[in-house]
């Protein structure tokens, strides 16, 4: 009886395990996907067949411009279905299938739909999904509702809108750059996540402005970041800030040490040490906080040497 026992465990140990998707064919899927057309929906099959779908496309199937068609078209039939993972599966599919402009229309009177919906899995992922396959007419629409999402007190509606924001500033940053009220305020959330995502959408708004980027870091350092991720990254915008703010003292004082090597012999002169001493004093004092005053003591350091 033992060793019928160690038999089994030996045989189960030489067993070979398969993937789910063993064997599964991109034209079996498409006939298995009419059930998208059923009249009486049945959620578990259909989220069976969703599935297989993204797994091709994620394998790297390539879909014609008719299937691809034929599939979204069945697709957004499954909005009618109220449940919840299969409501999942349609955002996710829809999104891999990267609709055509007029494709899009079709789709988005249903993805607006769940934008205002009192779920808030169905306004996180809709707004997600938007941005994805929306273009720059359509985002004019929609604005004000990304706006209202940014500040919403769901933690899951205001990240998924500031992740919208990182990306569709790639493509649209006119229309997002208009949002920086809403994501400063967004900065101020106690959720973690809500402000890591605020505070990389605002550097990423305003990264082209040292002095913003400045400010920002300052105001930021007072204790109001409790997001540890947060503040990560925000221990990488303030290097960034002091490593641009660095680079014109330091280029100044390595001027000031090559003129110095330059002086002609007779600064060695009372009047010529002097200057050399007053030279210095003024390079080395040079602070990266100071960029304004480094400029005019080198500037009345060299008028002095001019006029010497």
């Amino acid at each position: 009886m033992a060793e019928t026992l160690v038999k089994k465990d030996d045989d189960h140990d030489e067993e070979v395990e398969y993937s789910p998707f063993y064997g599964v064919e991109k034209g079996s899927v498409l006939q298995e996907a009419r059930v998208f057309n059923d009249p009486q929906l049945d959620p578990k099959r259909c989220s069976q067949v969703t599935t297989k779908l993204l797994y091709l496309l994620n394998q790297g199937d390539v879909f014609t411009q008719r299937e691809s068609t034929e599939v979204f078209f069945a697709v957004t039939k499954l909005f009618q279905s109220r449940d919840v993972a299969l409501r999942r599966m349609v955002y996710l599919i829809t999104k891999e299938l990267s609709p055509s402009s007029d494709e899009v229309i079709i789709v988005t009177s249903s993805l607006m739909k769940d934008m205002n919906s009192k779920t808030d899995m169905y306004r996180a992922n809709a707004i997600r999904v938007l941005c994805c396959i929306t273009d720059g007419t359509l985002l004019t629409q929609i604005e004000r509702y990304l706006k209202q999402a940014i500040v919403d007190k769901n933690p899951v509606v205001a990240s998924a809108a500031l992740i919208s924001g990182i990306h569709l500033l790639q493509t649209n940053p006119e229309i997002v750059k208009r949002w920086s009220n809403e994501v400063q305020e967004a900065v101020q959330s106690r959720a973690a996540l809500v402000q890591f995502h605020a505070l990389a959408l605002l550097h990423q708004i305003r990264q082209n402005d040292r002095l913003a980027v400045s400010k920002q870091a300052t105001s930021l350092t007072r204790g109001t970041v409790r997001s540890p991720l947060a503040q990560c990254l925000l221990i990488r915008h303030i290097s960034q800030v002091i490593r641009e703010s660095a680079a014109l003292p330091k280029f100044l004082k390595a001027r000031a040490i090559r003129t110095l090597n330059k002086m002609p012999s007779n600064a060695e002169s009372p009047y010529g040490l002097q200057f050399k001493r007053d030279f210095l004093v003024h390079a080395f004092t040079l602070t990266p906080k100071k960029n304004e005053l480094c400029f005019r003591r080198m500037y009345s350091v060299n008028k002095s040497k001019m006029s010497q």
